[in-house]
């Protein structure tokens, strides 16, 4: 008897349920969009231009490794009071740039030779 229960169960729920709920019994109505970590900012044509602008001065090659960079890393990071200036950016490959995070150092060097010891090759 309480194994047809919980047969029950399970076929009650998994037919209340809809593609909008993200969990059983949450009635969301009209899905909501998720919120994105990265500030509008970042998706716009004149970061994408400074991107661009930041990769081809430093002829696309990392400058913490030596690797093909695809992407600007920010030597004084933006939650220290780093700007979005292409003084503040050099190009970077990618793992440098997630091993660096949101990590403040005095200036370039400093960070280079932190990232050389800490970045594995």
């Amino acid at each position: 008897m309480p194994r047809t229960k919980r047969t029950r169960w399970r076929q009650k729920a998994k037919t209340n349920l809809r593609s909008s709920q993200w969990y059983r019994g949450c009635d969301q109505g009209v899905p909501v969009k998720a919120k994105s970590p990265i500030p509008a900012y970042y998706r716009t044509k004149e970061w994408k231009s400074l991107r661009e602008y930041v990769l081809d001065r430093d002829q696309r090659i990392c400058m913490y490794c030596g690797n093909p960079a695809t992407q600007a890393d920010h030597i004084l990071p933006r939650k220290s009071g780093g700007a979005d200036a292409a003084q503040n950016l050099v190009a970077c490959c990618a793992p440098c740039n997630r091993v660096a995070g949101g990590r403040v150092f005095k200036g370039f060097v400093e960070k280079k030779w932190w990232l050389l010891v800490r970045r594995r090759v």
